[in-house]
């Protein structure tokens, strides 16, 4: 599936075509259109729980810098890369500014 670079002043959410259920503290999801599931991890989790209300990606990348111990720029990087590979799973929307 091809999808487009996401950008910081893009907003995201959780695309609404998805069932998802917590087991210990981490997410699962089922994208219903294509009959895929997805194990996320505790930081993915995190991302997911944050996205149900659409958000900036600037916004994101903020709030996970205040939450982990690493730099703004590899917290910006990894989202950025993350989000990318969630927009090509169909698991989130993403709009324009």
């Amino acid at each position: 599936m091809d999808a487009s670079t996401i950008e910081l002043s893009q907003t995201v959410s959780q695309n609404q075509g998805q069932v998802s259920a917590e087991i210990d503290g981490e997410i699962v999801l089922m994208n219903l259109k294509m009959g895929n599931y997805y194990g996320l991890d505790d930081i993915s989790s995190y991302i997911w729980r944050f996205l149900k209300e659409p958000v900036q990606v600037s916004k994101l990348c903020e709030v996970l810098a205040s939450r982990y111990n690493a730099s703004p720029d590899t917290i910006e990087h990894d989202v950025l890369a993350h989000l990318q590979q969630m927009q090509a799973y169909g698991l989130i929307d993403v709009a324009s500014e």
